[in-house]
């Protein structure tokens, strides 16, 4: 699968990759664009624990040498406020994590990770001691008994193949098994028999694969309608069900923040229950993720039509990569026909969607998929979806469309790049779609977009840019966007039933009927430096200073500050050759924070970090009772790249005690904070 091009700080290297070999399943150690602060107070009486695959669970679990072992010990002890559970990087626990205990606002219980290497996994699947000949060729069987990972009683699951190149994991293809195995006849067949697993392979699976991983749990992390909890480089693979999931049915829960996970591979394409992240509750946090092949969602926000009334509010989604989705691929936010349950207040920014435009989707096992589906579905109910904020993001090659929205209060849809189809799809899909009622109070607002069609026209197989229903016209607000569509028979815009369409060369009619677009660009090639890997403005884009000021949208993607009266239409400002430092396909942010080594730390942790420009700069650490000890950079300092190292000190010299400091950087409008944690 092709991904677009874009660069990250990985450890302590610079590293231009595409995204295909950047986001590894197994390898991926990240720092993904900036991240929103949250400055938090750590109490005082917090504790550190430790897991890893060579403790021991009569042990304290207090210190490295001292570790836990297995995941059920976790599952048993229950944690104060502000406690962090630490997995050893590199280690694989094949268990479910069961959070018993909760934080609060000011403390959450943070799982996490410690050491150097990969992020630990926890893995929803088992693996077989070895494979054995069957009696048929090329067909193997397990050697140990499973449970069947495909289970039509209850949720579908899946096996997959995982290569020891680490960006090729390949789902399992289900067959049934009747009186023998003529149904396996290709590479990634399987079927289950008698409590065995049998999978096709041209030779022993034992040295052709890395592992085949047979599901055999709902989830990797379920959080057992506990608060305040935060999973932090802990990645969950393999799921009948979930990588992480939230309490069913919808109840009233608060504080869940998901960073720097690689979730993935979960139940089977298109089932109606198989989400990276399952949840519904108020002050969601997920950032800095990578979420991919999930079956169903990559993040289900849903309120369901049992469990009563609950309100939620204030989710923020943001700097993460998702791929490969069966159904929506990013965020799936409904509330049920029936419904009571509302949600207010939900910012989707910076986060890159895409999918690969070479796979048929035609339904069956490679059905359309939504990169984003945000709905009010609750009919007779009385639930609302109101105040969705949707900006700064790059949505390539939907295999659906891009963002499909019903009965929103108080949609804003600003600066986003959309670039083209998966040609393969059809039933009048759109890069924007809308629909809605006066009567549902729905309102929405699209400013400052680039809107790419590559679609070619069919009378059968229509694909658009933006489609409305018109009994929104008038609550609707379309301005300062450029359109493109490669075939100019395209419908860059639809109202639709009954249906009223719009090609370029009726561009002028569009205007004058709708009153849409008054200011926006005639339409025309956006002007990318280098579509489909780049999608920064080039020289000369009618898409630079063509857009309208938005207040909520101060910075692109990429954390540079846009023009406050002329910003340019997209997710990426321009910047000319003589600011950009010959940058390439699409580079960090003008100030980046990195740490360079393992973290806990000793004797030092390096910390650096990279000025596009000329910089007042300020790095200071602080305790848990958020008192500054240490004053480490407070000057003026050139562009260019910079690193300074903490020894554990305070201001005069003197040794801190062990424990969680947190440094806070500042240059120019950028802020950005990280934990770190002491020990002797």
């Amino acid at each position: 699968m092709r991904h677009t091009a874009y660069t990250f700080q990985i450890e302590s290297q610079q590293k231009e990759l595409s995204m295909k070999s950047q986001f590894r399943t197994r390898k991926c150690k990240i720092t993904l664009l900036g991240l929103l602060f949250i400055f938090v107070c750590f109490n005082v009486h917090a504790t550190i624990y430790y897991v890893s695959n060579s403790g021991n669970d009569d042990n304290t679990g207090t210190g490295r040498q001292t570790a836990w072992k297995t995941i059920s010990k976790v599952n048993s002890m229950s944690f104060q406020p502000g406690d962090s559970i630490l997995f050893e990087k590199g280690g694989i626990w094949r268990s479910t994590l069961y959070p018993i205990a909760e934080g609060t606002s000011e403390n959450y219980i943070v799982f996490s990770n410690y050491g150097e290497g990969d992020n630990p996994r926890i893995l929803a699947s088992n693996v077989s001691s070895s494979w054995e000949p069957s009696g048929t060729a090329n067909v193997w069987q397990s050697d140990d008994s499973f449970s069947n990972p495909h289970r039509p009683q209850g949720q579908y699951s899946n096996i997959w193949f995982e290569s020891d190149d680490s960006d090729s994991t390949k789902w399992g293809v289900y067959q049934e098994y009747s009186t023998g195995f003529g149904s396996l006849k290709e590479e990634f067949d399987w079927c289950f028999n008698d409590n065995r697993v049998y999978v096709y392979s041209e030779s022993d699976p034992d040295t052709r694969y890395h592992s085949i991983e047979l599901s055999q749990r709902n989830n990797s992390i379920e959080l057992n309608n506990q608060d305040y909890i935060e999973i932090n480089g802990i990645d969950c693979h393999y799921g009948a069900l979930s990588g992480i999931r939230d309490s069913y049915p919808t109840s009233e829960r608060y504080g869940l923040i998901v960073r720097n996970c690689n979730i993935g591979y979960i139940g089977v394409k298109n089932d109606p229950a198989a989400f990276g992240i399952y949840t519904w509750r108020s002050n969601l946090l997920v950032e800095k993720n990578i979420i991919h092949d999930c079956g169903r969602r990559g993040i289900s926000y849903f309120g369901t039509n049992v469990g009563g009334s609950v309100r939620v509010h204030n989710a923020i989604i943001q700097d993460n990569l998702f791929y490969n989705g069966w159904h929506t691929t990013s965020l799936d936010l409904i509330v049920m026909s029936g419904s009571d349950h509302s949600i207010d207040s939900v910012i989707f920014r910076r986060n890159i969607v895409e999918e690969d435009p070479d796979i048929p989707r035609n339904g069956g096992s490679v059905p359309h998929s939504n990169h984003m589906f945000i709905a009010d579905q609750s009919g007779s109910g009385s639930g609302t979806v109101s105040n969705i904020f949707i900006y700064n993001n790059v949505f390539v090659y939907a295999p659906g469309s891009a963002i499909k929205t019903e009965y929103i209060v108080n949609l804003q849809i600003y600066n986003n790049t959309f670039y083209g189809f998966n040609t393969h799809v059809s039933n009048f899909q759109s890069l924007i779609q809308l629909k809605g009622s006066p009567e549902a109070n729905t309102s929405t607002v699209i400013k400052n977009n680039i809107l790419y069609h590559n679609g070619i026209f069919k009378e059968n197989n229509n694909l658009m840019g933006i489609k409305i229903n018109p009994e929104i016209r008038n609550d609707t607000e379309i301005d300062y966007n450029i359109y493109y569509t490669k075939d100019p028979t395209a419908r860059f815009f639809t109202s639709y039933p009954p249906m009223t369409a719009y090609n370029i060369s009726m561009w002028e009619d569009y205007r004058s009927e709708y009153g849409y677009d008054k200011n926006s660009p005639t339409p025309q090639l956006p002007g990318f430096v280098n579509a489909p890997n780049d999608f920064r403005l080039a020289s000369g884009s009618g898409c630079i200073s063509a857009g309208t000021p938005i207040d909520m949208v101060t910075n692109d993607i990429l954390g540079n500050p846009r023009d406050p009266h002329n910003p340019s239409l997209g997710a990426y400002k321009y910047k000319d050759s003589n600011n950009i430092h010959n940058i390439k396909s699409s580079q960090v942010r003008n100030f980046m924070l990195i740490q360079n080594n393992s973290n806990p730390f000793n004797p030092e942790i390096v910390i650096s970090y990279n000025l596009t420009e000329s910089s007042d700069v300020t790095l200071r650490v602080y305790d848990v009772l958020c008192r500054l000890v240490n004053t480490l950079v407070n000057k003026k300092q050139s562009s260019g790249n910079h690193k300074i190292s903490w020894n554990g000190r305070d201001s005069a010299g003197k040794q801190l005690a062990n424990g969680i400091y947190v440094y806070r950087f500042h240059a120019g409008t950028f802020n950005q904070a990280m934990k770190m944690i002491f020990l002797k």
